[in-house]
């Protein structure tokens, strides 16, 4: 019994895999979807562990709109940090790999992925904090 082995970046057909850019084609709205379940995840859990800080806060008379500012204004600053981070390593790491038809330096990419991590960040810090704004402190402070 004899195996044959295809040359290196050959199929077992003779010709390229053709494979590769469609799968990760295809497999890109999964990935988005989960980086916004978990970044949503990550804030809620964020703000789950401060339900203690929440209902004294709000015992002592905060309103709801400052809890939620809150979450937000650290969710503004971590979100300026990890964008320059990532613009940085973006445009810094653009000339090392190259994807076909595409520019690694597009400003327009940049942006509306800048935009769009923005906006899923933001709603995800907003909608977890006006929902723990609206517990009663009582229960907040029980909780514990």
């Amino acid at each position: 019994m004899q195996f044959t082995y295809p040359a290196p970046g050959r199929s077992a057909a003779g010709r390229p895999p053709r494979d590769g850019p469609g799968v990760a084609a295809r497999s890109r709205p999964l990935r988005w979807c989960w980086a916004i379940v978990g970044l949503y995840a990550l804030k809620a859990h964020g703000v789950a562990q401060r339900n203690h800080e929440i209902g004294v806060r709000m015992a002592l008379g905060a309103r709801s709109a400052q809890v939620t500012w809150l979450f937000v204004r650290r969710t503004v600053v971590q979100l300026t940090l990890g964008l320059s981070l990532g613009i940085a390593g973006a445009l810094s790491a653009g000339r090392l790999m190259f994807i076909r038809d595409t520019n690694p330096r597009d400003p327009i990419t940049l942006a509306m992925v800048c935009g769009v991590l923005a906006a899923v960040a933001l709603i995800a810090s907003v909608l977890p904090a006006r929902k723990a704004a609206r517990i009663d402190p009582a229960t907040a402070l029980r909780a514990d």
